[in-house]
């Protein structure tokens, strides 16, 4: 949270439960940022293991290695 936002969050808490519902919003809208943090880690961790496999299955001569790595990043899993 940027030092506006702090400011902010402590002049809604200071106002109490007059307050939650803006409380609430200030919260909801920072938990967007660490949850799409969350999803690029989670893209570039699938791409570096279908990475790290198809050079294992090209270590072990499979013929047919480029099965293990998606050919793009939509194939790949988020969740």
């Amino acid at each position: 949270m940027t030092g506006t936002g702090m400011r902010h969050y402590l002049d809604l808490r200071a106002r109490g439960d007059a307050a939650a519902a803006e409380q609430h919003e200030l919260f909801a809208a920072h938990a967007g940022r660490p949850a799409a943090e969350i999803d690029r880690l989670r893209l570039r961790l699938a791409c570096l293991r279908g990475k790290a496999a198809l050079w294992d299955a090209r270590a072990r001569g499979d013929a047919d290695a480029e099965r293990h790595c998606p050919a793009r990043a939509a194939d790949l899993p988020v969740s």
